[in-house]
């Protein structure tokens, strides 16, 4: 019963198939053919939504216009944050700043060795290493904080050895 059903629909919807591509490769071409390419973009949005209403897709949401790009305060605010966090605040931001620097607002001890520092720019870092040689950074102190390999982060205090922390925050 189930293959009549979908012989039956293939059947009905194969002479439609031809006609709507050849609709939509006349309006691909004549939208192609314009020169200004703002007049361009409009021809093609027209003929995606008249396509999607022919298909019966005309319920779905309008694809959102991509905004322009974000300010380079807004990308260091984000820096530090895995793509997925990024993505989730604004799926057209990428991540392209590779170091930042910093103010110490507050540090913390959470464990032996082990610091809480939160910057003044509101981010939260956690250093994930043990290293006794290292004297942590005082309240107001400039810090570097860069990308290091597969995906980790590098704290600069002063001239001391680069230390590894994680955004927590």
């Amino acid at each position: 019963m189930r293959i009549a059903r979908v012989s039956l629909a293939v059947l009905l919807l194969a002479p439609v198939q031809p006609a709507l591509a050849n609709q939509a490769e006349d309006g691909i071409e004549r939208c192609a053919a314009i020169a200004d390419p703002g007049a361009r973009l409009v021809c093609f949005d027209d003929l995606a939504r008249g396509l999607r209403a022919r298909h019966g897709g005309g319920d779905r949401a309008e694809t959102p216009v991509a905004a322009s790009p974000p300010s380079p305060a807004a990308r260091q605010a984000q820096f530090g944050l895995d793509q997925r966090q990024i993505r989730a605040q604004d799926p057209t931001v990428e991540q392209p700043v590779e170091r930042i620097t910093a103010h110490v607002a507050t540090i913390q001890m959470f464990g032996p060795g082990y610091w809480t520092i939160s910057m003044a720019d509101g981010s939260v870092w956690r250093t994930n290493e043990l290293v006794p040689s290292f004297r942590p950074p005082r309240t107001g102190q400039t810090v570097v904080v860069r990308k290091g390999v597969l995906g980790g982060y590098l704290l600069e205090v002063g001239s001391q050895t680069a230390m590894r922390i994680n955004r927590i925050k």
